[in-house]
């Protein structure tokens, strides 16, 4: 198709490249901004992204599944061989934004409207309110929805859960709560800047609609892996309950509690099978990295973070691989995890090389960027042995 909008994506990874001799940028296509019901298979906008901050070109892409898994409102993604103007730009991530087509797949409802966390302090406290928010779909631009929900957090006690049930999915926040904290989402709600998430609101409930994974497992810059000593039960980085109510509110009610760690163990076992998964995506898609002409990392560097290695929780305390957790005491039908990931047939039967090198490094050209990233593979496992 042509006549399509076309732009760079992005925030601090937008920087950072910006400040480099890379162009491996992240992109947004929007294919009906200039023709009228110009739609790519049913889908309006979609987003390309770089894995900037990810060697193992997985962790975007895992957890997505994992939300699918779950059962929450999630973006078709796909792997895609990217060339601009004949040039070859490499291996790229294709999301489905959240737009017109996106919200329409999910309701019909006269009264539908996509909100998007689109400050960096969306942490909907009373102080707070509905500030950073931005209306992406109808017409509440006054965003009297949002101070609602905002109303009903602040009134949700063991005794009085009324409110946030006649306004909120419960389910889909405790979803959501369980995959971030499971899998290292923390360039989210539960971190430090709360963004990175949207909230449908149809037919009178709010649904929490993640987003924008590319630094789970451990590769979001304050956590740098020290997210594997944070407690299931207090699940926050470099933040505080009191200050996200949107989870810490429900979390604090022994039957949402209950539901929120059943979750937790559902997605355990969900990735039980991680090494044997991990090594079958990768293959697949090694023979792309390898051949990626824009790559910020090394085929090496791919497997070495794609491998496992004799790492231990003691190796991430405090902020030993470039994150930290402040003043926090050490704390102890998309392919699954587990489930048909490319076909037995790609299943590599042959052990892959081991390395001592946990970590991989980010040094675009040009630039100053510099960037320890723990293993996918040392994640996942610390992860559901603690």
């Amino acid at each position: 198709m042509e006549n399509v909008a076309f732009r760079t994506k992005g925030n601090s990874t937008l920087t950072s490249v910006a400040n480099s001799t890379s162009e491996r940028y992240s992109f947004k296509v929007k294919t009906n901004k200039y023709v009228d019901d110009q739609y790519l298979d049913g889908s309006n906008e979609f987003v390309l992204n770089n894995s900037y901050n990810d060697p193992s070109y997985l962790r975007e892409y895992i957890t997505y599944g994992a939300s699918s898994y779950l059962g929450l409102i999630t973006p078709e993604t796909e792997f895609v061989q990217l060339t601009i103007n004949g040039a070859d730009y490499g291996l790229y991530l294709y999301v489905e934004s959240y737009d017109d087509t996106f919200v329409e797949k999910y309701s019909d409802s006269s009264d539908t409207e996509l909100y998007k966390a689109d400050g960096d302090k969306c942490t909907l406290t009373t102080s707070q309110g509905s500030t950073g928010f931005e209306n992406k779909y109808a017409d509440d631009d006054d965003l009297e929805n949002i101070d609602a929900l905002v109303t009903a957090l602040s009134e949700t006690t063991a005794s009085n859960t009324e409110a946030i049930e006649s306004i909120l999915d419960v389910e889909s926040v405790l979803k959501w709560a369980a995959l971030s904290y499971t899998f290292g989402n923390y360039d989210s709600y539960i971190g430090p800047l709360a963004h990175n998430y949207y909230l449908l609101y149809t037919e009178g409930q709010f649904h929490m609609v993640g987003w924008d994974y590319n630094m789970s497992f451990g590769s979001f810059t304050e956590d740098g892996g020290s997210s594997l000593q944070i407690s299931v039960d207090d699940l926050y980085l470099s933040t505080t309950a009191s200050d996200r109510p949107l989870v810490a509110k429900l979390l604090a009610i022994d039957e949402y509690n209950e539901k929120y760690l059943s979750y937790v163990t559902d997605l355990k076992n969900w990735a039980s099978d991680y090494d044997t998964a991990l090594t079958a995506m990768a293959t697949e898609i090694s023979e792309y990295v390898e051949n990626d002409a824009t790559a910020f990392y090394t085929i090496d560097e791919f497997w070495s973070n794609i491998n496992g290695t004799d790492m231990t929780i003691n190796d991430v305390q405090g902020s030993t691989i470039g994150g930290g957790i402040g003043d926090r005491p050490d704390i102890g039908s998309r392919p699954g995890m587990s489930q048909d990931i490319t076909g037995e047939d790609n299943i590599v039967t042959t052990s892959l090389s081991s390395t001592d090198n946990n970590i991989a490094t980010i040094a675009l050209p040009g630039g100053d960027v510099s960037k320890e990233v723990i293993s996918i593979n040392d994640y996942i496992r610390l992860r559901l042995a603690n």
